[in-house]
């Protein structure tokens, strides 16, 4: 019988099975890692490009998507624009190519704004897929720039670089305008001016476009509008304007005589590019005439130029299509500031009104500013500064201060600025014991006279300037003898008070004269129980003056102030009439 013999391991043996052992469970990963390696590994590029500010379906910059490791495994590639709306008509319109690779039918969610393409598996070591087409509106979102974001949501294929790509690298104006040449007037029934031009641009090279790639469905169009159109006036438009710059040109879409039989007076251009066009910056100077068919009433057409069509997010199929803004190249009556009409010294403590009439023929538009004693405009949460108001033929208003802005508080001036000038405004102060109105005021004076110095007066002084006024006030006694005087100054559009009792130690009488370095607006309140208001305007000069309204029942009286400007004695009639027109008293002063 034989013994068993068993073998004997050395160290050395030892240490040798296990680099075995290790080298074999390495090719054993090596192998079962064979699932990880059959995935697309792939880069993201965009090619960013600019768009237009006002555009509701501007086209992205092309991205591309190249796989630098395969083969690619059956996957979705997704775009994300958000919070982009996608405005393509049809998916169809996005142009996707593949090389070394296959895609499905691209497809939209317009509501999570993703355009999704279906890759198939397969493909090689290398491969690539072009996008170009997405239209996306921009008007109103406020970017200056974007990204596209890139993703193989539940794939296996991987985006090792370039998950973010740019593809809008500048928002810009799409187009200029302006007036060229000799800008044309009405005046007197009459009008002047030869040759009046309107040089409309691209804002950008490349921003009119004609083409029919990503579905677009007409060209960029260029519309102009004239308002104030004046009875008896003929405006003419060339049909076809070439390029400064190229070929291209601006082609009439309909007539080109304004005003049209349908009322409407606009008149559109459509743009057809030229072989340079997407590397040129392109204006056209379009000249028009003007013809005069009887008399013209004096109002000034007012002109504006804007990018067509118009439409918004979904609310047109028209591709391109923009956000309406209108550029205005010659402002008219509706536009031109022709008045502007102030009041300073409001009380928030008191119901204060304005009243606006119109009484002329033609529609006045108001901007009305609301103004602290510092000059500044009134801001905050849920404040209206400035107003705007349009008033219609012999329409009239009556607003009270809150209601126009949205509030009273800090408000010491209300400046009204009408394209109207036949326009008139009134205060209404009531409440505390005051009960009175006051008219706004249109002209600054540089020298005014206030008539009371007793009765708890107060100077309420605006500055409408764009630069301070210094000015004195010099106390007069009734005889016009000089007390004393005060100085002060008004920064830019700020307005102050000035109590006369703190101001020249409480007068029992005289008037106050002052001088300013520029006009102001001055308004006087005075009355210990029953204030008054009243405007400061230059002095009359007419010989005969009449006062409408006396009264002299229930505890009130009628005070005449006058002051004598001359070097000389005058002598003056008050003759009293009655309702009737009698005349039951006179007066020698």
């Amino acid at each position: 019988m034989r013994a068993k013999i068993e073998p004997i391991l050395t160290i050395e043996d030892i240490e040798a099975m296990k680099l075995r052992s290790v080298v074999f469970i390495s090719v054993l990963m090596l192998f079962s890692s064979g699932s990880l390696l059959a995935q697309g590994l792939f880069r993201g590029f965009g090619f960013p490009r600019t768009v237009t500010a006002t555009g509701q379906a501007e086209v992205l910059g092309p991205i591309l998507v190249t796989m630098v490791q395969g083969p690619a495994v059956a996957g979705t590639m997704v775009v994300d624009v958000s919070p982009l709306q996608i405005t393509n008509a049809n998916a169809a319109d996005i142009s996707v190519n593949a090389t070394g690779l296959t895609v499905g039918a691209t497809t939209i969610d317009t509501d999570n704004h993703l355009v999704k393409i279906p890759v198939m598996a397969g493909g090689g070591a290398s491969g690539s897929i072009r996008l170009e087409g997405i239209r996306v509106a921009v008007a109103g979102v406020g970017i200056n720039s974007f990204n596209a974001k890139l993703s193989w949501p539940d794939s296996l294929n991987v985006l090792i670089e370039g998950t973010s790509v740019p593809v809008i690298d500048a928002v810009r104006g799409g187009l200029t305008a302006q007036s060229v040449g000799n800008r044309f007037t009405v005046f007197n029934g009459q009008v002047y001016g030869s040759g009046p031009t309107i040089r409309v641009s691209e804002g950008y090279a490349s921003a009119f476009s004609n083409s029919s790639q990503f579905g677009q469905t007409n060209s960029t169009k260029i519309q102009i509008r004239v308002t104030d159109f004046p009875d008896n006036l003929q405006m003419i438009f060339p049909t076809a304007v070439t390029a400064n710059e190229s070929a291209a040109t601006l082609n009439a879409f309909e007539g080109v005589t304004l005003p049209r039989a349908n009322g409407r007076n606009e008149l559109t251009y459509v743009f057809s590019k030229a072989a340079n066009s997407d590397e040129t910056t392109e204006s056209f100077d379009i000249q028009f005439t003007i013809n005069v068919l009887g008399p013209v009433p004096e109002i000034q057409p007012t002109i504006e130029v804007g990018l067509a069509p118009i439409g918004g997010v979904s609310s047109s199929t028209d591709i391109p299509r923009y956000a309406e803004d209108e550029i205005t190249v010659q402002e008219g009556s509706s536009r031109i500031i022709s008045k502007i009409l102030y009041w300073t010294g409001i009380n928030a403590s008191l119901q204060n009104q304005v009243h606006m009439t119109n009484p002329s023929s033609r529609t006045a538009n108001l901007t009305i500013d609301a103004l602290n004693s510092a000059g500044q405009a009134i801001s905050g949460t849920g404040i209206i500064n400035p107003a705007k108001v349009s008033l219609s033929a012999n329409q009239s208003m009556v607003s009270t201060i809150s209601s126009l802005f949205g509030t009273t508080t800090s408000i010491s001036s209300i400046r009204i600025q009408s394209t109207n000038p036949d326009l008139l405004a009134a205060a209404v102060v009531s409440g505390n014991g005051a009960s009175g109105s006051v008219p706004f005021v249109s002209r600054a004076i540089s020298s005014a006279f206030f008539p009371v110095v007793n009765e708890g007066a107060q100077l309420q002084l605006m500055n409408p300037n764009s630069s301070t006024a210094t000015g004195t006030l010099t106390l007069h006694t009734e005889d016009a003898q000089v007390v004393t005087s005060a100085n002060v100054s008004i920064a830019p559009l700020a307005s102050t008070a000035i109590a006369v009792q703190t101001a020249f130690n409480s007068p029992p009488s005289g008037y106050i004269s002052a001088v300013f370095s520029n006009p102001v607006i001055a308004f006087e309140w005075f009355g210990e129980t029953k204030p008054n208001l009243v405007a400061i305007q230059p002095a009359a000069s007419a010989n005969p003056l009449f006062i409408p309204f006396v009264v002299s029942l229930s505890g009130l009286q009628t005070d005449v102030d006058l002051i004598n400007l001359s070097d000389q004695t005058l002598t003056l009639k008050a003759q009293l009439f009655g309702g009737t027109g009698s005349q039951p008293a006179s007066a020698s002063l």
